[in-house]
């Protein structure tokens, strides 16, 4: 599947993160990959930054007071409390709990200085994205919009509408749109995992494109990603993928230097890159160009185990040429 070019990633979702388990904040990396590797741009009007830090607290206070209100032993019946072994399990319970203790102090600590691990991705995420400026024209026809009642947002909220307004006014021409939230403002009441028909309709209209929603940035990311589970693989596939795709000479060599590191190749990639090697004829063309030839080199010697035998004896053929 073609790699997606540009994403608006709603407050909500940002906000999500610091409830989410640890293998979700992985998502964040993986999206912060994917922009790095210049293939996905993020659009980011600052009324989403605006509205992240200030239900920041809230969301984290919410999280941890969810965590603190389950305690212990809780009741307990006599029978068990007339058990030989009570007493050991109430004493692996008030350690349970002065450990607990310990832990919501270090964490709210954390907060405070914003050094969470969700502090750390998302804010690598603003700073890799494109910062929309919402004042003047667009804060003036988002207000309009909000009066209208036209969507996204709820009643006549200014935030969903200032984002989208953003989107519209600066978002290039022929455009298709991937936009992950997951609280409903954007989603269709028939549908709540499609665009809302008016949204998809305007877009279509101002800018020749489509918007294409996703209620969660993990399921953004296994439509376009679905064999990538780190960042790092992701990274790779990508790399893969312009190998694979080199149009000319220039192309090849850019492709080729970013293989300096030919490690956490999976067997699916193995597989993709020699196949690149043998059928793209750009490369083949410059198998004796000194960069190109190490690269071949060096893939065989990495990972002759895993090839297929009549694979190994072309690539190591073809050095020979």
């Amino acid at each position: 599947m073609a790699t997606p070019k540009d994403l608006f990633i709603d407050a909500n979702v940002f906000l999500s993160f610091y409830e989410a388990s640890s293998d979700a904040l992985l998502e964040l990396a993986k999206i912060a990959t994917v922009i790095k590797t210049g293939k996905t741009t993020l659009w980011l009007p600052d009324q989403v930054k605006r509205e992240f830090w200030k239900n920041r607290e809230g969301t984290i206070s919410a999280a941890l007071r969810e965590f603190e209100k389950f305690s212990g032993l809780g009741s307990v019946p006599r029978l068990v409390r007339e058990d030989a072994q009570f007493q050991q399990l109430q004493k692996l319970d008030e350690d349970l709990e002065s450990k607990k203790a310990e832990i919501i102090a270090r964490v709210r600590q954390e907060v405070i200085e914003e050094r969470t691990t969700a502090d750390t991705e998302i804010r690598k995420l603003f700073e890799l994205a494109n910062e929309i400026n919402t004042a003047g024209e667009i804060f003036a026809e988002a207000n309009e919009r909000s009066l209208r009642r036209s969507p996204p947002g709820k009643n006549d909220a200014l935030g969903d509408r200032l984002a989208w307004m953003a989107l519209l006014k600066t978002v290039p021409a022929k455009t298709n749109l991937h936009v992950i939230s997951g609280d409903g403002d954007f989603a269709s009441e028939l549908n709540q995992n499609e665009i809302k028909p008016y949204l998809q309709a305007e877009w279509l209209t101002k800018k020749q494109g489509t918007v294409k929603l996703w209620k969660r940035a993990s399921q953004f990311l296994a439509a376009h990603f679905p064999d990538a589970a780190t960042a790092i693989e992701i990274e790779r596939t990508l790399m893969v993928e312009s190998l694979e795709k080199s149009p000319n000479f220039a192309t090849t060599h850019s492709a080729i230097a970013q293989f300096s590191d030919l490690s956490h190749l999976t067997p699916p990639l193995i597989d993709r890159v020699a196949n690149a090697i043998l059928v793209n004829t750009q490369i083949r063309w410059l198998r004796k160009d000194e960069d190109v030839k190490t690269f071949i080199s060096n893939f065989l010697a990495n990972y002759q185990g895993q090839l297929a035998p009549a694979v190994k004896e072309e690539l190591a053929k073809l050095l020979q040429e």
